[in-house]
């Protein structure tokens, strides 16, 4: 930086003439234009994008900042999240042909909703925004099952691809509720030290 210069023209109609006469100099590396920065913030034309506070509600420390994070990344097709829940609709105008796994669905669309959440089609003027554009999802139900059939299906959800980098099982044990299994902690350790590329968990028990 101590061999960085800033020069100041008293007429800025100059400037481009004095960068391209500073770049024929044989000491000078470089020679450019100076100036600021501002966030450019990419939002989606989603329907629904409005609605989505956790995403952007401007209000600091509320949201995920989704629109800067955006602004830098916003998925890829060889990203596939699971979602451990009640199933996913896979004919919804915003996840078709996004979506493997097990058929139909439950527990009122939670699965739906979560889905939509981490991976509806984006930019699409349809419906909502997900935080990967462009991420496929992995069914996995567990609605209705017992702690085997949990295990079961973090373990299929995992198994299913090197390609699946996180898991998300938004739901809670009960019988009674918030109670411990061992069976279901298992399932999610395996699931770290397994694949290839160990996917980031989310589990409200």
């Amino acid at each position: 930086m101590s061999r960085i210069f800033i020069l100041k023209l008293k007429n800025k109609n100059e400037i481009e003439t004095t960068i391209s006469l500073l770049s024929k100099e044989k000491g000078v590396l470089f020679a450019e234009k100076n100036g600021g920065a501002e966030p450019i913030q990419t939002t989606p034309n989603d329907s629904k994008f409005n609605n989505q506070w956790g995403l952007k509600n401007g209000t600091t420390g509320h949201d995920i900042k989704a629109t800067e994070a955006w602004d830098i990344y916003k998925g890829t097709s060889s990203n596939i999240i699971a979602i451990i829940d009640g199933g996913i609709d896979k004919t919804h105008t915003d996840l078709t042909g996004k979506v493997t796994g097990d058929d139909g669905y439950g527990w009122g669309g939670h699965g739906i909703h979560v889905a939509g959440i981490a991976a509806a089609k984006t930019n699409n003027d349809t419906g909502v925004a997900g935080v990967d554009w462009y991420a496929n999802l992995h069914s996995e139900r567990v609605d209705g099952t017992d702690d085997v059939g949990k295990y079961n299906a973090i373990i299929d959800a995992v198994t299913y691809s090197s390609h699946v980098h996180a898991l998300n099982r938004s739901s809670r044990l009960i019988d009674p509720v918030g109670r411990w299994s061992t069976t279901v902690r298992m399932a999610f350790a395996y699931a770290h030290t397994t694949n290839p590329n160990p996917p980031a968990a989310l589990a409200n028990d």
